[in-house]
């Protein structure tokens, strides 16, 4: 059965083209708080994107959670997805004050720009993932946009140790996993001779 390693490769292949991410993408076992200490160097370095240098621009993905439909064809599952496109507040990719104010020094590029660059890298991730789908068509990938539900993106100000800033981006999507029975035989199971017995029986009240 396919998951969760076939969507972070998927993922990250897709995000590797990505001319802002360049390959800056990971799982977030921790729920988003490898953004709230030092480690988030050190795992996107063990993610191995292109620029290890360089931590921003970047997406993170929560840990997807998905449904299984017993009433229907359980080789696809639902996932819904909670991404986050995210850069340093006030300050570009290298480090340093974003269209700075020539008297002060201090940044003119507002917190509602932060959200348009990276609402913009989120809503292209999108589109990228469809034209990969439309390309590779059903046969040819194991993922497909549910189109029944809109994404929806929200800006996200000052979070982690870095400030961040961006926008969370939520969608869902069908995944292709198998529906081979992996963990049992079934051979075994048709054989059960299960006997059915009244483990409380009724009592006169």
């Amino acid at each position: 059965m396919i998951g969760f390693p076939f969507i972070e490769t998927f993922f990250k292949s897709i995000l590797s083209k990505s001319e802002a991410i360049q390959g800056r993408f990971f799982f977030a076992p921790k729920y988003g708080h490898e953004i709230n200490s030092d480690e988030l160097g050190r795992v996107l370095d063990e993610n191995k994107p292109l620029i290890t240098t360089q931590k921003y621009p970047l997406a993170m993905c929560m840990p997807p959670v998905y449904v299984v439909d017993s009433a229907i064809d359980d080789s696809w599952k639902s996932f819904m997805f909670r991404m986050f496109f995210l850069k340093p507040s006030f300050y570009t990719s290298d480090n340093q004050v974003a269209n700075p104010n020539q008297y002060t020094g201090t940044s003119q590029h507002s917190l509602m720009f932060d959200w348009h660059d990276m609402a913009r890298c989120s809503e292209n991730f999108l589109r990228a993932l469809k034209m990969v789908q439309k390309a590779k068509g059903l046969q040819g990938t194991s993922f497909r946009l549910t189109t029944q539900k809109k994404a929806i993106v929200t800006p996200i100000t000052n979070i982690g140790i870095d400030r961040a800033s961006g926008v969370r981006l939520d969608f869902e999507a069908s995944v292709f996993t198998g529906c081979e029975l992996e963990d049992y035989l079934s051979e075994e199971l048709l054989s059960l001779n299960i006997e059915v017995v009244d483990t409380h029986p009724q009592h006169k009240i």
